[in-house]
């Protein structure tokens, strides 16, 4: 870097106490920054964050961020930052109020995410994940199916077929199961796709505000939400919206498919004699 770059990279356009506050969507794009020295609020409707000094990098950067809004704090009061007159900029005469009441916490804590690369899905607490269309094939591995319907079919099939798979018996009224392997039962009920331990509904992708999680994060979404190994945290829309939200499997509680862990979990009915392969 030259000095000439270096003096640029450390012109400050305000030494004083800041602010800025975009939507809830723009978090994705906030998150690349979260090594930077500020701190950080959300609430129900922005991403606020604070901070003292700024230069003209780091205004550049918070300006490239879509809807965000900087302002500068003088007296307990917020005044927006005009930019348009002069390369210089210069705070406007009427406040917009004061910073929102809260616990101010470090931006990189906000954020339990890193960003790795260009992009990142970040996740906050109070940042609602939200299903959006893909058009990525991928493989349905977690089947979620009536319990007598599954207990039929898996009485019946040859051994091959039930070697693969585990299953969890739901305590619902149905009793529902839950389906775990490749290939599924061809059994009716919901699939899902499964990668990391995480379950999304077929068809759809995790998102973030307007900020889509790339396949490749989800490891890092699992560590998050600390799926375990053999874990599986199951996606799926709360009703009337996209907005997602989990239910969590511990590994421990899936049972490897045979006919006999069949037979104990459901009882056994003259369906079993009926079995294709042998083995009781």
């Amino acid at each position: 870097m030259t000095a000439a770059e270096r003096t640029e990279r450390d012109v400050r356009v305000w030494s004083g106490a800041w602010a800025a506050r975009a939507l809830l969507s723009s978090v994705g794009s906030i998150a690349r920054h979260r090594d930077r020295p500020w701190r950080a609020l959300v609430t129900p409707e922005f991403v606020w964050l604070r901070g003292h000094g700024l230069t003209r990098v780091e205004s550049n950067a918070l300006r490239s961020v879509a809807d965000l809004e900087l302002f500068v704090e003088l007296e307990g009061a917020l005044y927006p930052l005009d930019f348009s007159a002069t390369e210089t900029p210069r705070p406007r005469r009427v406040p917009i109020g004061a910073p929102p009441a809260g616990e101010w916490g470090e931006l990189a804590d906000a954020f339990p995410l890193a960003p790795v690369g260009e992009t990142a899905p970040i996740t906050l607490e109070r940042v609602p994940l939200v299903f959006v269309r893909s058009a990525a094939v991928q493989p349905l591995r977690l089947l979620r199916t009536r319990g007598d319907a599954f207990r039929t079919w898996a009485l019946r099939a040859p051994r091959a077929r039930l070697s693969p798979l585990r299953f969890l018996r739901l305590d619902t009224p149905e009793p529902d199961t839950v389906v775990v392997g490749d290939p599924l039962p061809p059994l009716p009920g919901r699939r899902f796709t499964l990668r990391s331990g995480l379950a999304l509904p077929a068809g759809w992708a995790l998102a973030i505000g307007d900020t889509p999680i790339p396949a490749e994060w989800l490891p890092s979404v699992a560590t998050w939400l600390r799926c375990g190994r053999g874990d599986v945290v199951v996606f799926e829309p709360i009703e009337g919206g996209e907005v997602a939200e989990f239910t969590r499997w511990r590994g421990e509680t899936f049972t490897p498919l045979t006919r006999s862990s069949i037979r104990a979990s459901y009882g056994d009915e003259s369906v079993g004699d009926a079995t294709l392969g042998g083995e009781a």
